[in-house]
This record gives structure tokens, C-alpha cells and sequence, in this order.
């Protein structure tokens, strides 16, 4: 019968121009059917922070740093453990040179146009999780304070092919040669005891955060030695990467913020909330350091008093980005959506929907008026909130793409906000007249 009706409306709405849509509800009364839009329902917009999310799977090492003028001081470092290729070096073999190599992967965040640093250093203790399943943007493993690479550069993300080389300390590498060298090392166990991994620190004046792949064959300590030959030394190395076949996480990015004097400084866990009635009708989202707007409409069940007999037709969320024209902190064109229960856990997608398709997209067909708006589809959501019996309704989460693999940072300008009105948008058809 639903969709009987909804096919009904469809070609009775489309049968009217542009000028006369407004009217619909009264040139079809006499048919007892109608079809009404409802934007007054009320939706909460508020910003909460996990206490940690899981960076030991993410896509590509993050270093770098910056100040946001809204979410503060970002900065990410990288930790990761480090495996020779091989375990065999001829007695002849003379050491020349040691040099970490970093493949850009494309991903960069703020001003690539100034110098960054990365400081290379070498951990003290082992690559190992308290339950043997992540580290998380707020993990750290011990590491000395001494320098065994330094160097500064100038970002150039947007060239894949391209790669960032640092040299390390000879007296490192010498160790790391003469320990295989002499058979003193001859497995991984024994490598791992010896060399714990090193972690990339950036720069205390860096402008930006720089993604560098973490696949073996792009990213890799490189040791550089010499094989006599009967006319001349033949070049030869052997490679140290991370060992990402690993059972147990040997890799993460350590992402952190400093929130002083900014909207999100009280933000410590995710049962703390920050209404955007109390932070100027603004809502925000951030990856790596795991903040998310998170969307109610309380009373959405009042839908049910309206008069007659009716059903949904079509319901959807209007949210509008700030600062999307910022060319150094570009915002994405969808974000995922999740719905999440009283205390902000997670329970699943929207009903109906595959993962690929739970998304709010951005939409900017009327960007020559400043109306862009990422737009969401919240019929089965909301069909599910007026059919349950539940007392406490669910809500959304509004999270950024690759959230554990970026900093990538949107302000949403809520419903109360005058410059760009978000709302809720829904299309209800009633198809019995009131007695």
C-alpha cells in the first residue's frame, strides 16, 4: 500500500511546475490525499571526543604539526618496529652508509609551502600492546631523547613517485651490520632484542601534517654496504621495514591535541558533551584525535499525533559546513554516519543501508549562494525511532572518512546558527480523511 502511494505522489508532485509544488496540498484535498513537508522538528546538535581510537591499523604514517585557530595545536608522530629482509652479509662486505626512506602516499593537511622537521629516534622498549590488539592515538612506547636521523624539508606530498630520504647516524648502522655481519643476529627474535624500532617525531615550528606510505617496498631503513669484486666494490643493501604480516600490531600514529582556550578544551571522553547552543551554534568533527558531532531529534515520535492516517515518504538531515572554502583545510565530499545509543557507543548503520551508502554527502549545486550542505537520508532511521518501543532513542554520529588515518578537521553550522540554517526535512503523506 506504501508504495502504491508513494508512486501516486510521485507523479502528482511531478505533474506540477516549480511555481505551483507549494500548493500540492491543496489541489489534491478533494482526492483525500495530501502530502505535507514538516521543518520544525527539533534536532540537537552536540560534540563529544572518544578517549582513544584504534591508529595501529591506519592506512599511512602521519607526521607533522600545526595550530588550528579552532581545534588547536594537532600534532602526529609515528611509531613502528623494524625487521631486516635477511639475516646474511658476507664476511668480505664493507659498511658505507645507513638512510631511512619515506614514500609520500599523498595525504597531506594545513600549508605544505613552509619547512617541516622530522626527527628520527630509536625506541627503548618493545613494540607490545597491553591486550595484544591496538595501539591507540594516545599510545606511546619509551624511546631515547637522542637523535640517530634529523632532517628538515620541504613537503611535496602531491608527487607519489617521490620519496623523503634521511640519513642516520653511522655509528647505528655500523652496530646494526657488524651484529648480522658476525652471526650474532640470525633471526628476528634476536633482532628485536637488540633493535626495539624508532619512532618520527616532527618538528616544535612545522606547518602541516605529511602522510608517507607504510608498505615495505616504499618505506624502509635502508643499510648501504660495499662486496669487493675483481675490478671494483659492487653496491649492495639490506632493508629494514615494517613487518605489517604480523599477527601483533608493530605500527601506529600517535595523534594528540592541545586545546587550550579553544571550544573543545573540556572535551576528555566521550560522556562529556558540548552543546552547540553553548559553543556559538557550532558542532565539530576531527579525525586522529577522535572527535564527532553527535545528532538527536527528541521528539521525532510526535510525528505519530498528526491527524489521519499517514505514512513517511521521505526524510532527510541538512547540515552546513563552515570554512569550506579553506584551501589548506579542506573539508570531504561524505562523511559516514553510524547510529550510537545513550552512552555514544556504536551500534550499527542505518536500517536498510550498506556501509558504502550510510554517508552524508556534500552537496554544492547552489555554492554561488554560500548554500553548501551535506545532505543525509534518515527515512529508515526515523521509521525505526517512531515504530520503537525503546525509552531512550538513539542518535547519530557524524564521523570524519579515515578516521584513524588523518587529521581532516569540518565545523557544522547548526540549526540555530543565522548564517547557514541546518534542519530536518520531512515529506509525510496522509491518505484518509479526518472523521
Amino acid at each position: 500500500m506504501r508504495y502504491l502511494i508513494i508512486i501516486l505522489i510521485t507523479l502528482l508532485i511531478f505533474s506540477c511546475n516549480e511555481e505551483n509544488s507549494l500548493l500540492v496540498e491543496d489541489q489534491i484535498t478533494e482526492s483525500n490525499l495530501r502530502v505535507i513537508k514538516i521543518d520544525t522538528f527539533t534536532t540537537i546538535f552536540s560534540t563529544f571526543k572518544y578517549d582513544s581510537i584504534p591508529t595501529s591499523e591506519s592506512t599511512r604514517i602521519l607526521v607533522g604539526r600545526y595550530n588550528d585557530p579552532v581545534f588547536g595545536e594537532i600534532k602526529a608522530s609515528s611509531f613502528f618496529e623494524l625487521l631486516p629482509s635477511g639475516y646474511s652479509i658476507s664476511n668480505d662486505a664493507v659498511f658505507d652508509s645507513i638512510a631511512l626512506c619515506l614514500r609520500y602516499d599523498g595525504y597531506f593537511y594545513n600549508d605544505t609551502l613552509q619547512t617541516n622537521t622530522i626527527s628520527v629516534k630509536r625506541l627503548n622498549d618493545e613494540m607490545r600492546t597491553d591486550n595484544d590488539e591496538y595501539f591507540y592515538n594516545t599510545s606511546e612506547v619509551s624511546h631515547y631523547e637522542e637523535n640517530i636521523g634529523l632532517a628538515t624539508y620541504n613537503p611535496r606530498p602531491n608527487n607519489n613517485s617521490d620519496s623523503l630520504l634521511i640519513k642516520l647516524n653511522d655509528e647505528v648502522g655500523v652496530t646494526i651490520f657488524q651484529k648480522i655481519q658476525d652471526k650474532n643476529i640470525t633471526n628476528d627474535d634476536q633482532f628485536r632484542e637488540f633493535f626495539k624500532g624508532i619512532t618520527i617525531q616532527p618538528g616544535s615550528d612545522d606547518s602541516s601534517i605529511i602522510g608517507f606510505s607504510k608498505s615495505s617496498d616504499e618505506t624502509y631503513v635502508r643499510l648501504f654496504y660495499s662486496e669487493p669484486d675483481e675490478d671494483d666494490n659492487v653496491q649492495d643493501y639490506l632493508d629494514l621495514s615494517i613487518n605489517l604480516s604480523s599477527t601483533e600490531p608493530t605500527f601506529f600514529n600517535n595523534v594528540t591535541s592541545t586545546r587550550t582556550d579553544t571550544y573543545l578544551e573540556n572535551l576528555n571522553d566521550k560522556e562529556t558533551l558540548l552543546l552547540a547552543s553553548d559553543s556559538d551554534n557550532m558542532s565539530f568533527i576531527q579525525a586522529g584525535t577522535g572527535v564527532a558531532t553527535r545528532v538527536e531529534i527528541p521528539f521525532i515520535k510526535t510525528i505519530n499525533d498528526i491527524q489521519g492516517q499517514g505514512t513517511l515518504l521521505d526524510v532527510k538531515l541538512y547540515v552546513s559546513p563552515l570554512d569550506y572554502k579553506n584551501e589548506k583545510l579542506k573539508i570531504s565530499d561524505s562523511l559516514p554516519l553510524y547510529i550510537i545509543d545513550i552512552n555514544n557507543d556504536i551500534t550499527g548503520y542505518l536500517t536498510g543501508l550498506s556501509e558504502e551508502q550510510t554517508l552524508a554527502v556534500l552537496n554544492y549545486e547552489d555554492e554561488e549562494f554560500n548554500e553548501v550542505y551535506y545532505e543525509i537520508p534518515l527515512l529508515s532511521f526515523i521509521e525505526d525511532e517512531i515504530s520503537s518501543t525503546r525509552n531512550e532513542g538513539l542518535a547519530l554520529i557524524i564521523f570524519p572518512p579515515s578516521y584513524n588515518s588523518s587529521v581532516n578537521r569540518i565545523i557544522l553550522s547548526t540549526e540555530n546558527n543565522s548564517f547557514l540554517k541546518s534542519h530536518l526535512e520531512i515529506t509525510y503523506v496522509i491518505y484518509d480523511k479526518n472523521e
